[in-house]
């Protein structure tokens, strides 16, 4: 029995036996703190020399005015194509709140009499321009028909001041809607000032 009690304890018995199951599970606690100490003291060493690196704001700077260089002419375009397309696409299905604004300027103008033709015209001219304006090379034809659309939605301003002004300097909401298109505008420069300049007839 002596030989016995002298036998290495196993795995198994020493799974069994509380103690030894209690000091195995100490060893391991003790391998995990000393684990999450080394980890916490890189990642401190990591966030100190962070800190201290000096940060090359002039090199994010060139790096954000490059991207947005790359992706305002695209961006633009793609946005005016949405507002025309959109926009005529609604007055189409007769679905566009300024209706009533279109209807009183035929009025005022033309006669009521040509309203249907005339607004059918409008909505086709306005999806026209949202399509030329996704092509480069049709920069130079749609900047004018643009440019004269313009003039034609914006003309209530001066023709219906009823329509647009609540008070001088307070426009309706029809009047914020024309008020808008001065973005339009801005941003179809923008546009224009990106075409490559026309190639000089050689001699």
């Amino acid at each position: 029995m002596k030989g016995l009690s002298r036998l290495p304890v196993t795995e198994e018995i020493a799974g069994s036996n509380p103690v030894e199951s209690a000091k195995k599970k100490a060893y391991q606690t003790g391998e995990l703190f000393s684990w999450l100490d080394s980890t916490w003291l890189v990642n401190s060493a990591i966030i100190v020399h962070m800190a201290n690196k000096k940060i090359d704001y002039t090199h994010i700077d060139l790096k954000l005015i490059a991207f947005f260089n790359r992706i305002y002419i695209p961006v633009a375009r793609f946005s005016i194509f949405l507002i025309f397309f959109w926009f005529g696409i609604i007055k189409l299905l007769g679905l566009s709140p300024a209706s009533p604004l279109a209807e009183a300027l035929t009025v005022q103008t033309v006669g009521i009499q040509h309203f249907d033709a005339l607004f059918i015209l409008l909505s086709l001219v306005e999806c026209i321009i949202g399509i030329l304006f996704l092509f480069p090379k049709m920069t130079r034809i749609v900047i004018p028909l643009l440019l004269a659309h313009m003039a034609l939605v914006c003309s209530p301003m001066i023709l219906l001041p009823d329509y647009i002004w609540q008070q001088p300097f307070v426009p309706t909401l029809e009047g914020q809607y024309i008020i808008k298109n001065a973005l339009v505008v801005a941003v179809a420069i923008g546009i224009a000032a990106s075409a490559q300049p026309l190639e000089k007839t050689r001699k």
